[in-house]
């Protein structure tokens, strides 16, 4: 019966966002030859960078006014909210994509917000900013990604 060997794997990733994520990854990859667990990181790490942009387009067209995909490519990994009407408070959502060597992948997604002090009035508007990115960790399991997002993007109307 005759087995047949990889002597070198060579992986080349052209999107530079992906490159980024990937790198890592890739190193493992290519240094161990483990065929399974590329095509199992490939699969995974593509279905969840197609959901990132479709979600990021998604919020686009809903909210053209207030939402600004950095960068508007594929390469793009955060979206910023801003309302105009009320100038100062802004939410950036950065999604990014973990993935460890067995090729499972992992989205960590945080909210941070920005607001000068000024703007916020009181310490008690202060203190609900700097709360936010943790509420909005409690709320992603509950409601979803779409769902916790368009909780944010409430933020920015009251």
């Amino acid at each position: 019966m005759e087995v047949n060997t990889i002597n070198r794997l060579t992986v080349g990733v052209t999107d530079p966002l992906a490159s980024q994520e990937l790198f890592n990854f890739i190193q493992v990859i290519e240094k161990d030859k483990d065929l399974q667990s590329f095509f199992i990181g490939l699969i995974q790490y593509a279905e969840w960078h197609k959901d990132r942009w479709r979600t990021f387009q998604h919020f686009n067209t809903k909210y053209p006014e207030i939402v600004e995909v950095v960068g508007m490519t594929t390469e793009s990994q955060s979206i910023q909210l801003q309302n105009n009407e009320k100038p100062g408070l802004m939410f950036t959502v950065m999604w990014k994509l973990d993935i460890d060597e067995c090729g499972h992948v992992t989205p960590d997604i945080q909210v941070h917000a920005l607001a000068p002090l000024k703007q916020t009035g009181k310490s008690d508007k202060y203190s609900l900013l700097t709360r936010v990115p943790e509420e909005f960790q409690k709320v992603l399991p509950k409601l979803g990604i779409e769902h916790s997002i368009d909780v944010v993007v409430g933020m920015l109307f009251r």
